[in-house]
């Protein structure tokens, strides 16, 4: 009987570490669960997916939408700072989407890494959901030629999307993949403690400098 006891113990043991590694993802607040547009990716993590993408786009029109919250427009202008690297990311990150990127590096097989930066690993089984579910369009010939023949980098796709901004706030899988690979892959080099500490460091009961009056000496 008391075999039988240890025995028993073990096996919970073995299966309540198996269910804490599983679970290893960091929970957070899902803000936008009943606004879930990444239903078809058959995968347990398809409301972090959803969080990640929802947190990106309210990240964008927060930054570069117009009164009117014009997805087009802040597509445009998020692109137009990609390519010129005048993206402040400390600026434009929310806490939430903060605590959503901690939640994406535990994803196993999501990213990948030339040693420096990051990038969405474009041989994980999201992409192939963004692939399969992308709405048809001339970016999407684009996208499947560069996925078949190994070839998918910002540096070879950018141009092409960054024509394409109409159908990103229709097609969300395509979004997501924005969101993934331009977004939080970036994320992985941003150091926001340093920003935060610089910030804090701010005395905002100071007077500010007296200006200096380019007149003085001169009778007028």
């Amino acid at each position: 009987m008391k075999f039988k006891l240890v025995t028993l113990s073990v096996i919970l043991s073995f299966t309540l570490f198996n269910c804490k590694q599983e679970s290893s993802t960091p929970e957070i607040p899902l803000l936008y669960a009943n606004r879930n547009e990444i239903k078809l990716c058959n995968t347990k993590d398809s409301l972090l997916l959803n969080e990640a993408l929802q947190s990106f786009e309210t990240d964008l029109l927060d930054t570069y939408g117009d009164e009117k919250k014009n997805s087009n427009r802040a597509y445009t202008q998020f692109f137009n700072a990609v390519r010129t690297k005048r993206i402040d990311y400390t600026v434009m990150v929310s806490d939430h989407t903060k605590e959503v990127m901690e939640a994406l590096k535990t994803q196993p097989g999501l990213w990948a890494t030339d040693g420096t930066e990051y990038h969405l690993n474009y041989n994980s089984p999201i992409v192939e959901c963004v692939r399969t579910n992308m709405a048809e369009s001339g970016f999407k010939t684009t996208f499947n030629a560069l996925l078949d023949t190994n070839s998918m980098s910002y540096r070879m796709y950018g141009e092409a999307i960054r024509k394409q901004t109409t159908i990103l706030s229709k097609d969300k899988y395509l979004a997501l993949f924005v969101a993934l690979d331009i977004y939080y892959a970036k994320l992985f080099n941003v150091n926001f403690t340093k920003a935060e500490g610089a910030a804090s460091n701010i005395d905002f009961n100071a007077a500010p400098p007296k200006k200096e009056d380019s007149h003085e000496g001169h009778n007028h």
